[in-house]
């Protein structure tokens, strides 16, 4: 008998075909699942046939490996083609669903954004009236009520939007779309845009806060429910994002008037749930507040009609009080982390306070008038009670500024408060400058009545920033994207514009405080 034998490579060579021939079994059963899942979906199909297919579908979705086969078997696509026209509430709810848990893989994010049908899906999904997944007695049989039962159990399953609801899960992938770092974030903010997408967002968050101010502000504040308000919270994260270093996308929503003004009260309104010690809640409202605020100064960069409009009573009245709660020495929490978590939170505050108010005084030189002739209430059981027109406690709000400067500049020292203490430094030089009431006010107030500790300051944190190579984490400015630089190099399009550092704002008060030195 004669026995072959068989080489080393022959074997790895048999190994390799195997693991081969098993992965195209796993290509082909995925391919036959897929077509079968397709073809319930076809318009064609019976709305029984369509539905239960929708539910299928979004049942496997939750698993990532499975989006990661669709992505590559190129399904997605024919997805929302079969889908696109499907009108039916529990359909509508579906395609939300997939649409969110689609958004979560940032490869996703990549393409999908950029087709057409994807911008006008979300308009669709936010405007949908009657909500289906917000009415729990929503169907007409009870078929249609155990579908829209078991939709609703599989969006709680997935725990990514706070309430169950069409309205949220759109709301939810629009936010990984503006928030998503990708190559065409600038595009994809002009889409959101010219979608129409960006008003349908600044409409719904000004239909919700206008009712909040009125009971937050009138004798029946109580009535207000902080689960309702904290659903704003992915709207007001969609316009942080899409209304960064965006000029058009801040001049729709500067076209809401009012919007300004309900988001300061809503931001001290979250703050008192902070300073009520509910501990249930204070993580999501010490998000709401610092959110609130990087939004205002988004918004306010470089704006003048913007900055206008925060400054208008009772805006600087409220930016003034949050600045005064991040001073308090009030600790409700005996927790450990939530102790220091607070006071992380109270430095955000005063810092992001202090840049909102550089950003108004810079765009709108009328706004340092409005900051000298403020009055803002220093008790704090009122400001617990939104009592922003009482009559007790009342400090003129550039005198306490300056008063602020001095305690924390003879404070200890840390990198974080020498941070601080130079972006009030700056605020105090641009409120001086090219203002002579203010500069008057502000020089008699200082220390020996002199500016050198300012200007001393302010190049101490040139030198700081300097060496650190300018981009440090205390900016509020980002550099441009990576694939911008990359296209200006490669001669694609000429480099943008970059916006003002907060460097450059330093220098210029510098140059400005030294003439008063002399």
């Amino acid at each position: 008998m004669i026995h072959r034998q068989f080489s080393t490579q022959e074997c790895a060579t048999d190994i390799k075909s195997q693991h081969e021939l098993r992965e195209l079994g796993e290509s082909k059963r995925f391919s036959d699942e897929m077509e079968y899942v397709l073809d319930g979906l076809d318009p064609t199909q019976a709305l029984s046939v369509r539905r239960a297919s929708g539910l299928e579908l979004v049942r496997k979705l939750l698993s990532s490996s499975f989006s990661m086969k669709l992505r590559a078997h190129n399904c997605i696509p024919k997805i929302y083609e079969l889908l696109r026209d499907q009108i039916d509430p529990i359909m509508l709810g579906c395609r939300a669903l997939m649409l969110c848990l689609l958004m979560r893989d940032k490869r996703n994010l990549e393409f999908l954004p950029l087709e057409d049908h994807c911008m006008e899906l979300l308009k669709d999904l936010l405007t949908t009236e009657p909500d289906p997944l917000a009415q729990l007695d929503w169907g007409s049989t009870k078929s249609e009520k155990r579908l829209i039962k078991e939709l609703r159990d599989i969006v709680a399953s997935c725990r990514v939007v706070l309430t169950v609801s069409i309205k949220s899960l759109a709301a939810r992938a629009l936010l990984s779309i503006v928030s998503g770092k990708t190559r065409h974030e600038e595009g994809i903010r002009q889409r959101v845009r010219e979608s129409g997408l960006l008003e349908v967002v600044c409409d719904i968050v000004e239909k919700q806060l206008d009712p909040m101010e009125q009971k937050l502000l009138g004798v029946r504040q109580i009535e207000l429910d902080p689960v309702k308000a904290f659903e704003l919270t992915p709207y007001l994260r969609i316009l942080e994002n899409s209304s960064q270093f965006c000029p058009a996308n801040q001049d729709v929503i500067a076209q809401n008037s009012k919007i300004h003004r309900h988001l300061l009260i809503l931001a001290l309104y979250f703050q008192g749930i902070v300073s009520s010690g509910n501990a249930t809640m204070v993580a999501q409202a010490m998000d709401t507040v610092s959110g609130i605020l990087r939004l205002l100064i988004n918004l306010s960069n470089d704006h003048e009609k913007c900055s206008y409009l925060i400054s208008e009573a009772p805006g600087v009245h409220i930016i003034m009080q949050l600045l005064d709660f991040s001073q308090s020495t009030e600790e409700p929490f005996t927790n450990t982390d939530l102790h220091e978590a607070l006071s992380a939170f109270k430095y955000d505050v005063a810092l992001l306070s202090v840049g909102l108010l550089i950003n108004i005084v810079d765009a709108n030189a009328e706004c340092k008038n409005t900051i000298r002739e403020a009055e803002f209430c220093i008790n704090r059981v009122c400001q617990a009670k939104f009592a922003m027109g009482c009559c007790c406690g009342k400090k003129p709000a550039l005198e306490y500024l300056v008063e602020f400067y001095v305690r924390i500049q003879s404070a200890p020292s840390s990198t974080d408060h020498n941070v601080l203490v130079a972006y009030v430094a700056l605020l105090l030089g641009c409120l001086m400058k090219k203002n002579q009431s203010n500069q008057r006010l502000i020089v008699g107030l200082l220390p020996e009545c002199s500016v050198h500790s300012l200007v001393s300051i302010l190049e101490e944190f040139l030198q700081f920033n300097e060496m650190i190579g300018g981009g440090s984490a205390s900016e509020l400015y980002e550099f441009s994207s990576i694939a911008e630089l990359e296209k200006a190099a490669t001669g694609e399009q000429p480099p943008a514009e970059q916006p003002k550092s907060i460097a450059d704002s330093f220098s210029e008060i510098v140059g400005f405080l030294k003439t008063l030195t002399k």
